[in-house]
């Protein structure tokens, strides 16, 4: 069993490795050059299939061989969790800033979940935390800035977007659905 935030991926990423990515050049520079110096958050979006969980999981691998303090969730276990330590009489505001406390943070697949009001109050205050502490953050999702900005209210996206911090859009095929060979 994996302690809270620790890794969610699944065995297919387990030996996930920068070396291993398969990207334009341009693109795999930007992701090389973010990995090694991270800086505020880095909001890597597009379609289904483009790598972008492939490059959180060896972030994160490079990290914890590095003896780095991550912790890493899905969009589905962030809510879970915090959801679980309100019922059971934790404040999800205090148990947010406990995990948010780390050096390194990765949320993978942002908006795979219906955002309801609660969970964009928390959403804001996770973005508050990682942004304001200037902490380095990797948030991955298939919605690009332009769905964001139709789905989320302004202060997120002003946040989320500000130009302190780091933004890369790839989209192409499906390559689970394709013969990468």
């Amino acid at each position: 069993m994996n302690t809270i935030g620790g890794f969610c991926f699944g065995e297919h990423y387990k030996d996930a490795h920068m070396a291993k990515i398969k990207q334009e050049n341009s693109i795999a520079e930007k992701m090389l050059n973010w990995m090694i110096n991270p800086f505020n958050i880095m909001y890597f979006c597009g379609n289904v299939g483009n790598g972008k969980t492939y490059f959180a999981a060896s972030w994160y691998n490079l990290l914890r061989e590095t003896k780095k303090n991550v912790r890493v969730f899905t969009d589905q276990t962030f809510f879970s969790h915090l959801m679980t330590c309100m019922s059971n009489g934790t404040d999800p505001l205090w148990e947010l800033s406990r995990i948010c406390e780390c050096d390194y943070f990765i949320l993978d697949d942002l908006g795979s979940c219906k955002l309801s009001d609660w969970k964009a109050e928390i959403l804001l205050e996770f973005i508050n935390l990682r942004g304001s502490n200037n902490k380095p953050t990797l948030i991955t999702s298939n919605l690009t800035k332009e769905d964001m900005r139709k789905e989320h209210h302004p202060r997120l996206v002003s946040r989320l977007f500000s130009t302190k911090n780091a933004y890369l859009e790839v989209n192409g095929p499906d390559r689970r659905l394709c013969d990468y060979e």
